[in-house]
């Protein structure tokens, strides 16, 4: 039996750029860092509302739009994924996450880090763009549902002329799934 190709089911964010600039610079406002970002979710154009579906299989494929990355010399830095669907004691290690997503490509194993708090971490290739690849399952007692959050950072020039970098985060939830559902 041949495994089917699935294609990737991207996720590319863009930013109010123009009203980042404006906000940012006229209001006080905290710079964030990689582990406390400053959460952004207002500023996002694309559509993150209601429950993303992604179908088991898929490779989740996160990248900044490019109108984006100009304006902001936007960068992403990590994907942390966590599990919405077990109870808060159980904590995920790799073996339990290797279940939804697939660590035995190579290139894939420098970018994959699962933490002791049970979250999943993706970082950028080189290419700037962050791939997840879930592992097909076919039993619908594995579907999953996760909150992902992408965590960027951008840099803008404050009143004085000074460069400030920004560390920012947009938090929404998916589910993945034997099938896509409606």
């Amino acid at each position: 039996m041949s495994e089917q190709l699935v294609a990737p089911n991207v996720i590319e964010v863009e930013l109010y750029a123009d009203e980042i600039i404006k906000n940012f610079n006229n209001m006080y406002t905290e710079t964030g860092s990689p582990v406390q970002p400053v959460v952004i979710d207002p500023f996002v154009k694309t559509d993150i509302s209601g429950i993303k579906n992604i179908k088991s299989g898929e490779t989740i494929t996160v990248k900044l739009a490019q109108d984006t990355v100009d304006k902001l010399k936007a960068k992403l830095i990590y994907l942390q994924v966590q599990n919405l669907t077990t109870n808060s004691k159980d904590i995920m290690g790799k073996m339990a996450w290797s279940k939804y997503f697939d660590f035995k490509d190579p290139a894939d194993k420098k970018l994959t880090t699962v933490a002791p708090n049970g979250c999943i971490y993706f970082e950028p290739g080189d290419d700037g763009e962050i791939n997840a690849k879930t592992v097909k399952f076919e039993d619908e007692s594995d579907d999953i549902l996760i909150s992902y959050y992408v965590v960027l950072k951008f840099k803008l020039k404050d009143d004085n002329g000074v460069m400030q970098k920004y560390y920012c985060i947009i938090d929404p939830i998916a589910q993945v799934s034997r099938n896509r559902g409606s």
